[in-house]
């Protein structure tokens, strides 16, 4: 039988601690280095006011200040993620060629969490968190 190891591969990053979302308003700045997959997963929402909309936004800058919004192409699955109380979780892949990766509430309010999962890591195993 084989084995598929993917704990060896990934590492974890809190994107926004679950707690109120309410736009506009920028989570934490992902750095891919050193890893060639990025996945986005939105969780722990049980109050939704007014529905959130997200964008992912990318750039070459460790601060983003030369953010630009991602093309549809460069994105997996939707953002649309949180319509209801308890829709969770949902998930959102980044496969453009930028360094830094961040989601950006635009709009809404509800209460939730976003974990980036970092894979395909270029030198494993990566260290625990």
């Amino acid at each position: 039988m084989q084995i598929f190891d993917m704990h060896h591969g990934i590492s974890l990053v809190v994107a926004k601690d679950i707690g109120p979302g309410t736009g506009p308003e920028n989570f934490d700045i992902i750095d891919t280095a050193g890893f060639e997959a990025l996945e986005f997963i939105f969780t722990g929402s049980n109050t939704v006011t007014v529905i959130p909309t997200f964008i992912l936004q990318h750039g070459d800058e460790s601060d983003l200040s030369d953010a630009t919004t991602v093309d549809s192409e460069e994105v997996l699955g939707s953002l649309a993620h949180i319509t209801a109380a308890d829709d969770m979780p949902g998930k959102t892949g980044y496969i453009g060629k930028k360094r830094y990766v961040r989601v950006r509430q635009t709009a809404g309010n509800a209460l939730f969490g976003i974990i980036a999962i970092l894979g395909t890591a270029h030198h494993q195993p990566t260290p625990d968190q």
